[in-house]
């Protein structure tokens, strides 16, 4: 009995390992990732944001991007593409009714 379960754990295990390995970037996908990635600072410029509010989009998911030890970074398409789907972000226009404070 112990052996037959042993025998399906084993089954499971190389399942599973097979499925990870179905879904995992190669190393030449890898590197391609890594020639596309740029901090923050150079995003915050074809954004026209601060990097504060790159990572703050980031952590929230609805820019792309990743932690490398302390810095965060993210590949300029995504940075487009989030623009591309969100162009009126960010701070809204002063108007005349928005600035005046109420008495």
């Amino acid at each position: 009995m112990i052996l037959f379960v042993i025998l399906i754990e084993k089954k499971i295990e190389n399942f599973f390992l097979k499925i990870y390995m179905a879904h995992s970037p190669t190393s030449c996908q890898l590197e391609a990732l890594a020639k596309q990635l740029i901090p923050l600072s150079e995003a915050a410029a074809i954004a026209h944001r601060t990097r504060r509010q790159l990572s703050r989009l980031i952590r929230s998911g609805h820019l792309w991007g990743v932690k490398i030890g302390p810095n965060w970074v993210t590949t300029e398409p995504a940075v487009r593409d989030y623009l591309a789907m969100n162009p009126h972000s960010g701070p809204k226009p002063k108007t005349p009714n928005n600035t005046q404070r109420k008495k």
